[in-house]
């Protein structure tokens, strides 16, 4: 749901207070889990598999099984290559980032906007030109920028065994740099109720919670 500079912060925030920082895969696996849209015929099912959701993302037996499954995909990862355990707990990072953003930013936005009395569509119409130009002040305004965009750029890709390929994660990958590169001359509107500072407060209290619930979960990051 956040736009891919929104995934590169955190990770550069958890990457800060942890050993993660300069890890490659770790930030490959922070973009990963939207592959998905890479494939073709993909849908929303598609997607919460991908997603570690259960039951969609809106309750907190929802948050109870994504965390479950996250256990579970660092546990099996336990037995590959370091490589393989950093992209494996970027990619979980990812998950846990959608589903709490979908509750304390997407829906706040949501029910304020519908308080106006418009459609869903409408709705995601101004979800995204405010998380576009969001991201496009991530990409111009953050000094790790420039790092992290090498590190995508020269990373071989790597998939998720059971839910995506390296092709696919390889592709989107592409999609990313593409968006960045897009973002160096971004002029649309100023976003007016998901603001840079707003994503900046909100990614770093969650940085703490996600290292936390790793260790809660036996991990570290």
């Amino acid at each position: 749901m956040p736009l891919p500079m929104v995934h590169l912060l955190l990770a550069h925030m958890i990457g800060e207070k942890t050993k993660c920082e300069n890890e490659g895969y770790f930030i490959l696996g922070s973009i990963a889990p939207d592959s998905i849209h890479m494939r073709k015929g993909s849908n929303r099912v598609d997607k919460h598999k991908t997603h570690m959701f259960i039951n969609g993302y809106g309750d907190r037996d929802s948050i109870a099984g994504n965390f479950a499954l996250i256990k579970n995909a660092l546990k099996r990862a336990e037995e590959a290559g370091y490589e393989e355990q950093q992209f494996v707990k970027g990619y979980c990072i990812h998950t846990m980032l959608d589903i709490f953003w979908i509750n304390k930013i997407f829906n706040v936005l949501a029910g304020t906007l519908r308080a106006g009395a418009i459609n869903f569509e409408e709705i995601r119409t101004v979800y995204y030109r405010e998380t576009n130009f969001c991201d496009a002040e991530i990409y111009r305004g953050e000094e790790w920028v420039p790092r992290y965009r090498k590190t995508l750029e020269d990373i071989v890709p790597m998939g998720f065994e059971g839910l995506l390929s390296s092709e696919e994660v390889g592709l989107w990958r592409n999609e990313v740099i593409k968006k960045m590169e897009r973002y160096e001359n971004y002029d649309g509107p100023a976003s007016h109720y998901i603001t840079y500072k707003r994503i900046l407060d909100f990614t770093e209290n969650f940085s703490y919670m996600v290292i936390e619930k790793f260790g809660e979960m036996g991990y570290s990051l």
